[in-house]
């Protein structure tokens, strides 16, 4: 888990499928003096490398939760999640409430329908990779589409990890966060409609925003401040 100390407030971010904390690169730099970035390893990453194969999402947000506990108990703290890390962010946050934690101030989405009208994950094991890179390259920037060879293989490894964590995974319906909740949504994403994000108006009982904002899927490399801007207003 990377994260940056002595910080007075904080931001947790959970990557898309085969991402990790590089892709909050960006993020990070965008984020003012006082506010940390927090990017929980998903399995076949950092300390969880070698994390089991039967590991379920559910399973994986209670480690992140107890993991996270000393950071989100004491100062105030936002949620970033996108495509794939949508899926555990929002068990996470559900999770932590549970536990009595408290709330974060805001969770901001991207990427992704919620999970009770988002269709259900493709299986990958079948696929060649590249098929997979065909298929999921078309959304990616130039310069990820360019990456070098090995690095694409990590990617390709960690993508086939998610997508199996992706498939055991079964929504829990637990009603609406009593959290604020704002959907970014790219203008250029070839993924999926605005309207799909709309969507996550249901789950929350406190405000709800929905933002058009330039650039595709991956929108928050190149325009970090459009995620920044929504997940640090609230921290005061």
């Amino acid at each position: 888990m990377s994260a940056r100390a002595n910080r007075t407030a904080a931001v947790v971010a959970f990557p898309p499928g085969g991402g990790g904390a590089g892709m909050f690169a960006a993020l990070r730099k965008a984020l003012p003096d006082g506010v940390g970035l927090t990017v929980p390893d998903l399995p076949g990453r950092g300390r969880r490398t070698r994390a089991p194969e039967a590991l379920t999402v559910a399973g994986l947000a209670a480690e992140i939760v107890t993991e996270l506990e000393p950071t989100i108990a004491e100062r105030p703290y936002a949620v970033f999640a996108t495509c794939f890390g949508t899926i555990v962010g929002l068990e996470v946050v559900w999770q932590a409430l549970e536990r009595g934690l408290p709330a974060p101030r805001v969770l901001v989405v991207s990427g992704r329908r919620p999970p009770d009208t988002a269709p259900g994950f493709e299986p990958l094991d079948r696929r060649s990779d590249a098929e997979i890179l065909d298929r999921m390259g078309r959304a990616w920037p130039p310069g990820m589409r360019d990456m070098a060879p090995q690095l694409q293989a990590l990617m390709l490894r960690q993508i086939r990890r998610d997508n199996a964590l992706g498939l055991g995974y079964a929504h829990r319906p637990r009603g609406p966060l009593p959290v604020p909740v704002v959907a970014l949504h790219g203008a250029d994403d070839p993924e999926l409609e605005a309207a799909h994000m709309d969507d996550w108006r249901a789950h929350t009982t406190s405000a709800f925003r929905f933002r058009l904002v330039p650039g595709g899927h991956y929108f928050y490399l190149s325009r970090p401040g459009e995620p920044a801007e929504e997940l640090t207003a609230p921290l005061g």
